[in-house]
């Protein structure tokens, strides 16, 4: 009983989707036409109900033509922004942190050097004098 109602509950979701989302293309619609309207000054002349049956208009308009979606298009101000590059300088000198990691490698390096000579040194001693072996 519970899954059946569930299941009653996604289907009728699953089909007021699609009149959602055409009443919310709609209203965008519709107030990119007010915008367009209020924004031209021939229309301060005219009053709210004559500038809401002329949006009414012009958006039944652009939907029965099928060029609604078109005019939403034309009408964003997105644009598409390219992302930065990189551009290396062609200068060859070193920065603080590439000196810091050259002086840390060479005191490694030296380091390394030491204990190996170090335990070479140890091994080719020979044995002292008051040592039997």
């Amino acid at each position: 009983m519970t899954l059946s109602r569930t299941m009653a509950t996604l289907l009728v979701a699953m089909l007021l989707m699609p009149l959602l989302a055409f009443a919310q293309e709609e209203d965008i619609l519709r107030s990119t036409i007010r915008a367009d309207i209020m924004s031209d000054p021939r229309s301060a002349e005219m009053s709210p109900t004559e500038i809401d049956a002329l949006v009414n208009a012009l958006a039944m308009q652009a939907q029965e033509q099928g060029i609604a979606q078109d005019y939403l298009d034309a009408q964003s101000s997105f644009e598409p922004v390219e992302a930065p590059i990189y551009e290396e300088s062609a200068s060859m000198m070193l920065t603080p942190l590439d000196i810091a990691l050259l002086a840390l490698i060479i005191i490694l390096a030296g380091v390394v050097i030491l204990v190996i000579l170090q335990r070479n040194a140890r091994r080719s001693m020979p044995p002292s004098a008051g040592m039997v072996a």
